[in-house]
């Protein structure tokens, strides 16, 4: 029998033996992990068995309800849904000014788990570049879709995880060369 005290701590209490002992403790475990992480308000709810990552329920402005992210909202990597990405893309001071570094992923695909650590790695090194934004869309939402499809259609891309470089728009509404267009990338990246 497992019985859980929720007050200021968590108190696990086994009566079993053997491995269902184990399975309980593990059971335990998970369940006073989970209610700990998510009195922050950020974490989703976990059970021990749950392969993958951490996710994020992550409000954003404007958004009628939460998204889920394999990234948290005050990490690096910036929590995009289609509506945010579709207006600082738009914008003239920040899509129009700025390189933007999108990765479109689903939470359940294990390979998006795995560019986790990676995406996050690319916006430390590019951290406090002023032309360098970076963003993550979950494709798996259902507010994010026309957003992801659209990306897919004109990158012709066709499986997750899905990365995009999308350049700041041309001035005067003339087209810029590639050369031209390259040099405006942040010094590191130049070179990729």
């Amino acid at each position: 029998m497992l019985r859980l005290h929720r007050r200021t701590s968590f108190r696990c209490e086994f009566t079993t033996t053997g491995l269902l002992w184990v399975a309980t403790a593990a059971a335990c475990v998970g369940f006073a992990a989970s209610e700990e992480a998510s009195a922050h308000g950020r974490l989703l709810p976990a059970v021990p068995w749950q392969p993958g990552p951490r996710r994020y329920s992550v409000a954003l402005p404007g958004g009628p309800q939460p998204t889920v992210s394999l990234y948290p909202p005050d990490g690096v990597v910036n929590v995009a849904t289609g509506n945010t990405l579709r207006t600082s893309l738009s914008d003239p001071k920040d899509g129009g000014a700025n390189w933007y570094f999108v990765e479109l992923y689903e939470h359940m695909c294990p390979h998006c788990w795995y560019a986790v650590p990676i995406v996050t790695d690319v916006a430390h090194a590019f951290k406090g570049n002023p032309i360098w934004r970076t963003a993550a869309v979950n494709c798996h939402m259902k507010t994010n879709r026309e957003v992801c499809l659209f990306l897919e259609m004109i990158s012709g891309a066709a499986a997750y995880p899905t990365f995009l470089l999308c350049p700041p728009k041309g001035q005067g509404g003339a087209m810029w060369g590639a050369n031209k267009l390259v040099r405006t990338l942040p010094e590191a990246a130049q070179s990729l």
